[in-house]
Formats: C-alpha cells, structure tokens, sequence
C-alpha cells in the first residue's frame, strides 16, 4: 500500500516551485532605459578625459559601440534583487535653499561648453530630427544627448543624461537666448560596466 503524501509536503513543494517560476520569468524579463531614452540615433561622438572628442571613424568601433549600449540592459530580477522598483526615466532633482525639490537644469551656456574633465568617458548622440520622449508625463524634445559613462561594477546605478536642441545651443543664438535657454538634467538606472569596457578599448586604438 503506497504511502500518502502529507499535505503540508505537497503544499510547500508547490509554493518552492511557484517562486522558482516565477524568478525564471523575472529573469528573462529584461529592460533597457538608456536605450528606451535616447532610441535611434544617427551619429554618436565618444568624449575621453579632457576634452577630446571623436566620432567613431571605422564601421567596427560603431558597431561596438552600438553593441555596448545594448549591453546596458538589465533584467527585473536583477533590479528587483537590488532594490530598484522603477527604473523609469525622472528628472534629477536638488533641494533648494527653501527645502524643496526642484529640477536641476543646465543652460545653454553650459550646454556650449560640456566638456569631459572626468576619468569617466562621456558620449554624445545626435539625430537627424527632432526627438520627443516623455519624462514623468512631461515632454521633452532634443536632438543632441549628452550621457555620462562610468564604470557601475556590474550594479544598477544612476546615470545622467542631459539632452539640448542644437539650434538654441551650437547655433548662432543671441546672448538673450543663451540666457533664457535651459534643459533639464535626466536620470535613468543604468548598468554600462560593458559600454564602459567597450569604450576602455575604443580609447586604447585612438590613442
């Protein structure tokens, strides 16, 4: 006569499948930010420490490139094991010195003269048109995107992205546009240790 399985056993032995499942699925789900914000591009300009600036000049660096932006995609499990529930583009905000949260926004000017003086790299991406993404039910259009690259040791962290037009900024604006000018800072979850690695690389053949 066989013997019955305890319910209990069975109840447990359901549940342990269920959560296995359920990370399985988790897992495979995957998200990428970076590329959901700044989407098809036409050129990408790669900017090392200082102020060097160059255009990936050989369709193998553009193709890694590319390649390594893919690779900041991260899947839900890995947020959520992290503690990263919205991964969401938002716009990067500072207490003022009344104690509330404002946007941080960069100017024209300051978009004029972004240069890199960090021992991160820094890219920029510009299209053929005018881009229009929303942030927080708000719309924002560019057609140039600064992003800062750093190396995150395989985590999810923060990273900046700081979009502009370049007819209000590269142009031949007046001193009053400059002035009156302003973009605001955005900030996604990013893990870029690959575009990190791919970048190390494209610097050692360029230098």
């Amino acid at each position: 006569m066989k013997k019955k399985v305890a319910l209990p056993i069975i109840i447990t032995g359901s549940v342990v499948a269920a959560l296995l499942l359920c990370v399985l699925i988790l897992s495979l789900i995957t998200v990428n930010p970076l590329k959901t914000v700044i989407g098809d591009y036409s050129e990408v300009t790669v900017y090392l420490t200082g102020e060097n600036a160059r255009q990936p000049n050989t369709e193998e660096s553009r193709k890694a490139i590319k390649e390594g932006v893919d690779t900041t995609k991260f899947s839900v499990m890995h947020a959520i094991l992290e503690g990263r529930f919205a991964y969401g583009a938002k716009f990067k905000t500072e207490k003022d010195e009344d104690g509330k949260q404002q946007k941080v926004m960069k100017s024209g000017l300051e978009l004029r003269v972004m240069s890199n003086e960090t021992k991160n790299y820094m890219l920029k991406f510009s299209y053929d048109s005018l881009r229009t993404i929303k942030v927080q039910g708000e719309e924002v259009s560019f057609d140039n995107a600064y992003v800062v690259v750093y190396d995150t040791n395989g985590e999810i962290e923060k990273i900046e992205i700081m979009p502009y037009e370049y007819g209000k900024v590269m142009g031949n604006p007046t001193d009053e546009d400059y002035a009156y000018y302003e973009m605001p800072v955005i900030e996604i979850w990013s893990t870029t240790s690959g575009l990190y690695n791919v970048l190390n690389d494209y610097a050692a053949l360029i230098k």
